[in-house]
């Protein structure tokens, strides 16, 4: 039980990498957001 939650936490971790990765690449290509971007953006998206 305990080598298949470290399979998890390690599988885990490995998807979290990822998407942060995917995040850099993103802001190198397309610029970064301002913090006020980001709370405009996530206000229209679950304040609607």
């Amino acid at each position: 039980m305990e080598e298949y939650r470290e399979y998890e936490k390690k599988e885990a971790m490995e998807r979290l990498l990822g998407e942060l990765n995917k995040g850099r690449i993103s802001s190198e290509q397309d610029g970064w957001l301002s913090a006020d971007e980001v709370f405009r953006d996530l206000e229209t998206r679950y304040h609607a």
